[in-house]
């Protein structure tokens, strides 16, 4: 009876081993991008169903976190020209205007308006006006530094 139990109790511990903590930490790992972190990866080297199941995890993780990375991107910027959208430039004004004034340093703010411009929408149509706003953005983006913000 004795060595039952120490066969029961070592089969126990080499199941929980061999399976049962692996699929926790999947779920474990789950839970985390259920969260919002994306950067999770197992890496298993095992080569059974277990190494099977934490490759498809970090198959689907590296997918979600480029899909996501892409979204964060495109919520930030204008889809015609690729520079800052009017709520990213909300955002980064707020900061750029709150370390103005906790430094004492000055703070510029350029708006351009282009005078007439439904008129050439209306004139030549919206590829000919979106094609003048993507020229613009080239132009002034050529003229800016680094450090300059230049949104739409």
């Amino acid at each position: 009876v004795y060595k039952r139990q120490v066969l029961i109790l070592w089969l126990n511990s080499s199941l929980a081993r061999a399976v049962v903590e692996p699929v926790c930490t999947i779920g474990e790992a789950a839970n985390c991008v259920g969260e919002g972190n994306y950067s999770i990866r197992l890496s298993s080297v095992r080569e059974d169903e277990i190494g099977a199941l934490s490759q498809s995890f970090d198959s689907m993780t590296e997918q979600l976190e480029k899909a996501h990375n892409k979204l964060e991107a495109l919520s930030r910027q204008d889809g015609l020209t690729g520079i800052l959208n009017r709520r990213e430039f909300d955002r980064v004004f707020r900061i750029e205007f709150s370390r103005a004034v906790r430094f004492g340093h000055s703070l510029s703010l350029i708006m351009i308006d282009l005078d007439h411009f439904k008129q050439v929408n209306d004139k030549y149509g919206h590829l000919v006006g979106d094609n003048v706003l993507r020229i613009l953005t080239t132009l002034v983006e050529k003229a800016i530094s680094d450090v300059d913000q230049f949104a739409r």
